[in-house]
């Protein structure tokens, strides 16, 4: 009846492992829980029974026996033509999916011709779910319209109704009020009693979710977890009428693919990140320090070209941050990032735009592109990795061109001495600076899972682009936060070294792998460098210098 947050998520890593050593074990306790009406505990069953099969994809002999033999089982609890024990429980219902998703990838199992449309989008064949009158509306029509930190009714609180529920349609505003209803409705449906009086104080602690003498972990308000319930529920039915926000449409930066919900809180597989601690860069930024504030504006570019690539891993990307002592009077960092050219696409010499000295305005990459709400063990097979799609650039040249120019009323209102009011329109020769253009992808994603759970926590790395991953089939290693290839070896290192005032970080990808990359696309490997050095003590306390560069890397010769 009582939910402690910090118990449950360590009893569900208790089960994981205990699971992960006797894998048939945890498709028994799916199949005998599926039965029960209410989904908690089934819920997380299931969602051990995925973590445990993305850990374990990359092992032949649990694919081929266990999960082959496993799988058909598992499809017809929620899909098909007549499920078994099919839930609303989204998280259930997205679990099952992408278990069966694996399978379908790993040439082990191939889902009806007939369902497959249906199975594609998350339709399955359940109960119908009870439709909400007026009366229902009306319950939930006051916290609807006054946000309020207090039940209204109870266990409905003005946050999960004004921003938690939003989140499962795009058009948030227009459906808030029925959608409160519904989960309000399912709430009740699912048991909960509220108002109730003839509780001991213990209980009335364990209800309103109070700290209790001699327990350490948190407990959530008996409330929220039926809210939470209710929520999952609702959004499962969402999804089977194709209303819950969960595809993210084509934009400029990736085609349409499949959104998880941003609600799930656990990484289901649980990895534990290896990164490489090697002090990479030994360059002291500071060496050819003086009196004068001018010192900041020497070029460092050049300390990193030994460090781009060896023999079996090319830079892609790589920050190094010096300072003198703990105050920030001084200091000095190199910023490293990459991206690919699409070769046809250049528009100019692209030779010219190398030992030139550009404005940070004019960089190239200014922010990775990142994925969320996926499981690492996804990468890079699952309909929630998206494809990414080439960016468009130019940048100032130094040589000038004439060019044609149309007068506007901002030429007119600037530059009075040079046009009036009756050259609006005109077209004038103007000497403008030429630009180069080209296509770009970057080489790089930031991963990212997001937790609250101290047991369970968020989850970063920096990873190769989503194109690269599917295109040379790489593969995760969930249980140590690593990318493989297809023979699982490693893809892809992760550098971190930090001691006193001097911090450092760099990603390296597999040379044979990129190479293989860039020329079945066609590509230019180009890196983006950026120095920011400043000095508030020496000279005048005026010296600060922003600098940015582009490299050609030697692997286009």
């Amino acid at each position: 009846m009582y939910t402690f947050t910090g118990i449950i998520n360590k009893v569900t890593i208790i089960l994981f492992e205990y699971f992960n050593k006797y894998p048939q074990l945890i498709f028994n306790k799916v199949f005998e829980y599926a039965n029960i009406d209410k989904t908690y505990i089934y819920e997380r069953l299931v969602s051990i029974c995925y973590g445990i099969c993305l850990e374990r994809q990359n092992d032949d002999g649990f694919i081929n026996n266990l999960l082959k033999e496993n799988i058909d089982k598992i499809y017809n609890l929620q899909f098909g033509e007549n499920p078994t024990n099919p839930k609303y429980n989204y998280i259930v219902v997205d679990s099952i999916k992408h278990l069966v998703d694996l399978a379908v990838y790993k040439e082990i199992y191939t889902v009806n011709e007939a369902e497959i449309d249906n199975f594609s989008n998350y339709k399955f064949t359940i109960g119908t779910w009870f439709e909400i009158k007026e009366k229902d509306i009306e319950k939930v029509k006051e916290i609807y319209l006054h946000w309020t930190l207090s039940d209204n009714p109870e266990p409905l609180r003005g946050d999960f109704v004004h921003y938690t529920i939003p989140r499962l349609e795009k058009r948030d505003n227009e459906n808030r009020l029925t959608n409160t209803a519904h989960i309000y409705r399912q709430i009740l449906n699912l048991g909960y009693r509220p108002n109730q009086i003839e509780l001991s104080k213990t209980e009335l602690k364990f209800k309103n979710g109070e700290s209790l003498y001699g327990v350490k972990d948190k407990i959530d308000r008996l409330g929220k977890k039926y809210s939470w319930m209710s929520f999952f529920d609702y959004a499962g039915y969402l999804l089977n009428e194709g209303k819950l926000n969960i595809w993210n449409e084509e934009d400029s930066e990736y085609k349409k693919s499949y959104s998880r919900l941003g609600d799930i809180e656990i990484e289901v597989s649980n990895p534990k990140p290896v990164k490489f601690n090697e002090k990479l860069y030994l360059y002291d930024l500071f060496l050819h320090i003086d009196e004068s504030q001018n010192w900041v504006y020497k070029p460092m570019y050049d300390s990193l070209l030994n460090l781009f690539e060896d023999k079996e891993f090319i830079m892609l990307s790589g920050f190094i941050n010096q300072r003198q002592s703990e105050s920030y009077d001084n200091r000095s960092f190199l910023l490293i990032d990459s991206f690919f050219i699409k070769k046809e696409s250049i528009s100019e010499n692209i030779d010219d735009i190398l030992g030139t000295e550009f404005d940070w305005r004019d960089d190239v990459v200014n922010s990775r592109s990142s994925l969320s709400k996926v499981y690492y063990g996804e990468l890079y097979w699952a309909d929630n990795i998206p494809t990414a799609l080439l960016n468009h650039k130019d940048l100032p040249l130094e040589t000038e061109e004439e060019v044609g120019h149309m007068i506007t009323p901002f030429d007119i209102l600037h530059y009075p001495a040079k046009y009036k009011k009756e050259d609006l329109n005109k077209v004038v020769q103007i000497q403008k600076k030429k630009r180069i253009s080209f296509e770009f992808e970057q080489t790089l994603t930031d991963y990212l899972w997001e937790s609250n759970s101290k047991v369970i926590p968020s989850i970063s790395s920096t990873i190769p682009n989503t194109n690269i991953g599917k295109q040379l089939s790489l593969r995760a290693d969930t249980k140590n936060l690593q990318i493989l290839d297809e023979n699982n070896i490693l893809a892809h290192k992760s550098y971190n070294f930090e001691e006193d005032y001097y911090s450092q970080n760099f990603e390296y990808f597999r040379t044979d792998l990129l190479l293989e990359y860039m020329h079945s696309n066609n590509y230019l490997l180009m890196y983006q460098v950026k120095q920011h050095t400043y000095d508030r003590n020496s000279g005048d306390g005026t010296g600060d210098f922003r600098g940015m560069q582009f490299f050609l890397s030697s692997l286009n010769k």
